[in-house]
């Protein structure tokens, strides 16, 4: 019942990865910014500040644009920011970025549930009860989800967190993931 990545999709993310980070620790942010649900979507501003504010040396931010505004035209200061265009078009190369990356994260979207299902994933993603309407959440419960809660299948390096992705939770929430990982 769980995910993997293809093994030629692994092999090609990592020469890509091979090129880009060298031996940094690969940070993958995920972008949700559709135009269905809008208030879902990602703080860029945010995640952006959050990424140029990591230490260069060690570690290596890889951005994956959300497929639904992909071809747009950006608004959002992406100057020296690393993209993975083809994680955005396609799903194996995404889901080998995800299971290659030292850490996952962005807001809970689609395309996250690649890392839900993969126990070879770290991620931490951010889901804001704020932005949901009630109806939305009531289906969440209907499907399974135990709101505010980790997914019962999850690993312990596989959290969600329930708030906002506002930088100071982006951060908060990284320093005590790195330090979990570290310790292990």
């Amino acid at each position: 019942p769980f995910l993997r990545s293809p093994p030629q999709a692994i092999k090609y993310v990592e020469s890509w990865l091979s090129h880009v980070a060298a031996d940094r620790r690969v940070i993958c942010i995920t972008l949700r910014e559709s135009r269905y649900g809008s208030e879902r979507n990602s703080n860029i501003k945010a995640w952006l500040k959050f990424a140029r504010q990591l230490d260069p040396l060690e570690y290596q931010p890889v951005f994956i644009l959300d497929t639904d505004t992909a071809f747009a035209p950006n608004s959002y200061d992406f100057s020296g920011i690393t993209i993975f265009r083809e994680g955005a078009w396609n799903v194996c190369l995404r889901s080998a970025m995800y299971e290659k990356a030292w850490l996952s994260m962005g807001v809970v979207c689609g395309p996250t549930e690649l890392c839900w299902y993969n126990q070879d994933c770290r991620y931490m993603f951010f889901i804001s009860l704020d932005s949901l309407s009630e109806e939305r959440i009531g289906l969440m419960e209907e499907s399974g989800f135990d709101i505010g809660q980790q997914f019962i299948f999850a690993e312990p390096l596989q959290q969600i967190v329930w708030q906002a992705d506002h930088l100071e939770a982006i951060k908060k929430g990284f320093e005590n993931i790195r330090e979990q990982i570290e310790a292990i």
